[in-house]
Order: C-alpha cells, then structure tokens, then sequence
C-alpha cells in the first residue's frame, strides 16, 4: 500500500562477487525509484558454474562492497574527472622509468589492467602484481604455481591435502570439498586450527619443514589446495610444488588467489619485470620509487602493518586509479575515480582459469576506468586501444576465440626443462622479538581484509588448553602484547581448536605487524593496578 504510483527504473549488471578469485557469478540489480536515492540489491545467478547462485557471507553483503564510492581529486580537494586526469598526466611527463612503480594486483577487469599496461609502457615501465618476490625465490618452479586445476577435480580426487582455511578465506570451495567428501575423498588439512570437514588435520608450525611431514605425501590421485596471496611463504610454496610434481608424484595442484582477477592480470603481465611488496616499499623508504600509481590497489588494505601509511607520504606523487573510497584515498595526491566493480565491462578469469564476461543487460556499462587510463597514457604520446581493441588481445592471449565462463581453458604455460629442487635454499623464518613470549598470532586473511571492509571478528582464538594454562577467565578479556614490548591491545578471546602456544585472528591487529607475529597473552587485569 503506498507504492503503487512510485515509479522507477532499473539496470541488471551480469558480474561476480568481488570478494576473491573463486569467481562467483552474481546479478546486480540497480533501482532508481523518482525522487529517490538508488537501491543496489542482489540477485543470485543460479546459472553460474563456479556457484550455482551460492554466495559466501561476504558476497551477501557485497552491497556495502560498494557504498564508498570514490571521488576524483587533486591536492586534497575533490575535482572533475577530466582535471585528475590532467594532473597525473602532468605529474608522470618526465619521470624516470627506475623512478616509477605501476600496481594492479587483479581487482579489475582483464581490459582495465591491460589498458593499465599501455600507460607503464608509456612511462618505460611496467605493471607489477606484487608477488614477483615470490616467484623469483622459487625460481623456475613458477610456472608450475600457475598451472591449477577445476573445481571438478577436486570433487573427483581420491585424497585432497588442504593447505588453507575454506571457512575463512574461500568458502564457495566448502561446496565443492563436501561434494568431494560424499564421494569418498579423503581430506586432510594442515595448519595450527582444526577443520571440521577434514578427516585428519595434522598441526603444522608456519616455520615447520613439509618433508619433515610424513602425512604428506601426494600422488596421482591427490589435489593439492593451497592459495597464494601477498604473505605466502616462498619455502613452503616451493615444498608444495616440489613434493607434489618432482619426482614422479604428478599430483594436480590449485592455488587460489584472493584477487578477484588475480589469475587473469597474472597471465598477462607475465614475463614482464616486475616488482614485490617488498621491494616497492623499500624503494620508497630510500627514494628509489618517488612516483607510485595504482589500480584499484590500495597498500593500506594489503598491509598488515599499519605504518604503511607513513611510509606512503614519503611518495613525491601518488597517483590512484579506483572504483571504490579507501585508505589510500586520503592521502594521495591525485585520485581519479571510475564506475563500480559490478557496472564494469569485459572479463575476469577466476581460479580455474575461467573467462568469465561481465555485462550489462541495458547495454549500461561506462567503460569509465579504461576511458581514464587511455586519456592519461594518450596525453603521455603513448599508444591507445579502443576497448574492443582490448578486449580481442585479451582474448587472443589467453588462446580463447570467445568470452565462455562455461568452458575451462587455462593458458598454456611452457614447462621448463630441469626443475629442481630449490626449497633447500629458502628458509621460514619464525619471528624473532627483544623478549621472549608465550605464543605465535597468526593472521587469516579473508575477503572482509582485502576490501577493508568491518566485521564482527575483532577477536583472537586459542585452544582450550592453552586458555586453561594462561588461566584466561571465560566472559573476561586478554591482553596481548607483541615481541617488541611497545604495543599491547585489550581483546575479546574464542575458544577453538587451535594448536597450543598458538592464537589466530581474521582482522588486523596492532600488535602483529605481518601474518605470524610473537606475542604475550595474559589475563587482562580484573582490578586496578
């Protein structure tokens, strides 16, 4: 009653859940009553193979995915479009390819990051994705990292050895683990949390050696899983793959990745020189990198140390491309502002190595972010391509004649003659602090992270045992204090099945500023001091 005479219009965007890589087919719909502000609503497309119309906790509420929505500025203050673009033009005229770093870690459309390629090259430069570090530690055992598998195989697999948290960092894969699980699979999880769709789970130490691990020992009929993500360590993914493929084992390996088109900005930046994390942060602290630009990449997000914003100012420019209003924002110089995720048109290839088409059912779709890459590169006397220019070298890279998310193709890679064995050279350092402590804090990345996004899990998990030896109070608090003495935080605690010695989170802390942190827990004072 009272609605009968309201009017609207609405637009129906084909897209998937920005979460992750799992590429989750989704509908989003767009409402424009008159006179009223938009509504964004989901629909759940039953049609898409990965998903089946399921979504994860984050992709139900991905509405709030996009509730910032960035604004082009200039100096601090909001500006057209058109004048961002003029500033960054201006800003990059001039600057040293070595002075320089372009970032996408894949949270755009394949034509965004290649349209994003055209402008490095413009610069003498080129696109780095961030986990160059850790392909060049593994050396030519990389090209076998980027050879996955389908989700049909892994229901099909007689043994699947877990190497990640599905209930935390990719839960659609719970889907295909129970449907595996029904068929006979046997799971076997490693890691300090126990899981409950395992059969066994072998507690693994983040330092321990897996050919100390008598439990792992893959074959024919095994799918390893694992993810590789800005903190993955290089001697464990270099042991996975070894165990796994060299000598004879011939085991399937599937990495996830939690980008949503990190598989897709992967192969195409592919044999370009690149730089880590690691290497841009320190190149900024010691002057190297002055100009840093960014596409729908933000190092605030991707930080678990919280300084990485101080570290930022020390830019002469930063120049940020992106669809969404986060940290990264607030201090940079020049930000230039495009369309949402979900009105984006072209493709994404998830996990499997899908070509998944994003679409719009009105014919609605900007083409805003390429329009603003190719404007910055044309005014830089750089080469621009039309988006369907694009979208056929997209295409054409990846050795597919059409955009079919039902068909799974991954990009031939060539194997390297003479893989060896270079985990022996690598070593998994356990942090090391000023004093000594009681526990190791591990941080689960998840989507919720990546997206900056708030959630109800400002908490840490330890095992009951542990809880007991603390002599931790149920309904109390703890306090946490990293190695360094220097930051403590008061927290809510869960009881789990967490390993002893050990403590886990899914957020951010301040006292952990990388994925394992040492760490005192005691009880937080129950009367003044």
């Amino acid at each position: 009653m009272g609605n009968e005479n309201v009017s609207f219009t609405e637009n129906v965007y084909r897209t998937v859940c920005p979460g992750c890589n799992m590429g989750c087919g989704v509908y989003m719909r767009e409402l424009h009553p008159e006179g009223a502000e938009t509504v964004l609503n989901i629909d759940y497309r039953k049609t898409a193979p990965t998903n089946e119309g399921k979504l994860c906790r984050f992709g139900v509420h991905m509405t709030r995915f996009y509730e910032d929505k960035a604004e082009s500025a200039a100096d601090g203050k909001a500006v057209e479009t058109a004048a961002a673009v003029s500033a960054a033009a201006e800003a990059l005229r001039g600057v040293s390819p070595e002075n320089v770093v372009f970032l996408s870690v894949g949270n755009t459309t394949n034509e965004e990051h290649a349209a994003f390629m055209d402008l490095a090259g413009a610069c003498g430069s080129t696109v780095s994705l961030g986990l160059s570090g850790l392909y060049k530690d593994i050396g030519k055992l990389h090209v076998l990292a980027g050879r996955g598998t389908t989700f049909d195989d892994v229901e099909k697999a007689k043994k699947i050895y877990l190497f990640t948290d599905p209930y935390i960092q990719y839960p659609l894969l719970m889907r295909h683990l129970v449907h595996a699980k029904a068929k006979g699979a046997e799971i076997i999880a490693f890691g300090v949390r126990k899981l409950p769709i395992a059969c066994e789970t072998v507690y693994l130490k983040p330092c321990a050696s897996l050919y100390d691990v008598p439990e792992f020992a893959p074959d024919a009929d095994s799918v390893v899983i694992s993810d590789i993500t800005p903190y993955t360590k290089s001697k464990r993914l270099a042991e996975i793959l070894e165990i796994s493929k060299l000598n004879g084992a011939s085991a399937k390996t599937f990495f996830l990745k939690p980008f949503v088109n990190a598989t897709g900005a992967g192969y195409l930046s592919r044999h370009t020189k690149q730089k880590s994390f690691r290497e841009i942060i320190d190149g900024i602290n010691d002057g190297t990198v002055k100009v840093l630009v960014t596409l729908d990449s933000d190092l605030i997000n991707l930080s678990l140390n919280q300084e990485i914003a101080d570290v930022l100012t020390k830019l002469e420019k930063l120049i940020v491309f992106t669809s969404r209003r986060t940290p990264v924002c607030e201090i940079a110089d020049i930000v230039i502002a495009d369309e949402p995720f979900y009105k984006k048109e072209g493709t994404v290839m998830n996990a499997e190595g899908r070509l998944v088409p994003l679409s719009a059912a009105a014919g609605c779709t900007p083409k805003t972010g390429i329009s603003n890459i190719n404007a910055v590169t044309a005014a830089l006397g750089g080469k621009v391509r039309s988006f369907e220019e694009i979208s056929e070298a997209v295409a054409a890279g990846f050795g597919l004649s059409e955009n079919d998310e039902f068909k799974v193709k991954v990009p031939e890679t060539k194997i390297c003659d003479g893989l060896e064995k270079v985990s022996d050279k690598l070593s998994i350092v356990c942090p090391e602090g000023s004093e000594e402590t009681n526990s190791r804090h591990l941080c689960i990345t998840n989507s919720f992270l990546w997206a900056g996004l708030e959630d109800d899990d400002d908490f840490i998990e330890i095992g009951q045992a542990f809880a007991a030896k603390l002599k931790l109070i149920k309904g109390y608090t703890a306090d946490v204090t990293c190695a360094c003495g220097g930051v403590k935080k008061t927290t809510r605690f869960k009881i789990g099945a967490v390993s002893c010695n050990f403590s886990v989170s899914t957020r951010k802390q301040p006292f952990a500023k990388g994925p394992v942190a040492r760490v005192k827990i005691e009880p937080t004072p129950t009367k003044p001091q």
